[in-house]
């Protein structure tokens, strides 16, 4: 069966992490709402309902990442180094770009590892489509509202 997704191994590793730690928080949030049913717990019924949204909320979480982690694999181009083998842009590789303003460098990751803080950039945010499949040299064209964008693709690791 093909995957439909390639995640990095540190992103399988966080989600795996993130997975845990929601079957935790749902299994307290059940154990609250059995002691409210219970009396143990006199929380009043507007209290009841948040943690049941909330429980809600967490279960949603639990199966998106589920869903996530049945559908993806592990992108086999990146060394145990984080280098990448292939020689064009792809889901796990570091990308530096540049152009006369801006130099950037950013690892190309699906939705789900998305984290602009940490440089992870979508592969289907407008950067990351005009860099994924790009090779040491080529010109990135991203459109923005202001304008297009032109970046040189820099190094690929």
């Amino acid at each position: 069966m093909c995957k439909l997704h390639k995640i990095t191994q540190s992103g399988f590793r966080d989600l795996v992490t993130k997975q845990a730690q929601l079957r935790i928080k749902g299994e307290q949030l059940k154990k609250l709402i059995d002691e409210i049913k219970d009396g143990i717990n006199q929380t009043e019924d507007i209290e009841l309902n948040e943690i049941k949204r909330e429980l809600s909320y967490v279960q949603d979480e639990q199966r998106e990442i589920d869903y996530i982690l049945r559908n993806s694999e592990i992108s086999r181009n990146i060394t145990e180094k984080g280098k990448t083998t292939a020689q064009s842009a792809i889901v796990g590789s570091v990308v530096h770009v540049e152009n006369h303003k801006y130099k950037h460098t950013i690892q190309l990751v699906e939705y789900f590892e998305t984290d602009p803080q940490k440089g992870k950039i979508s592969i289907n945010s407008p950067l990351g489509k005009a860099i994924l499949t790009k090779k040491v040299g080529d010109k990135a064209i991203v459109n923005t509202p202001n304008g297009k964008i032109e970046y040189t693709i820099k190094s690929i690791y």
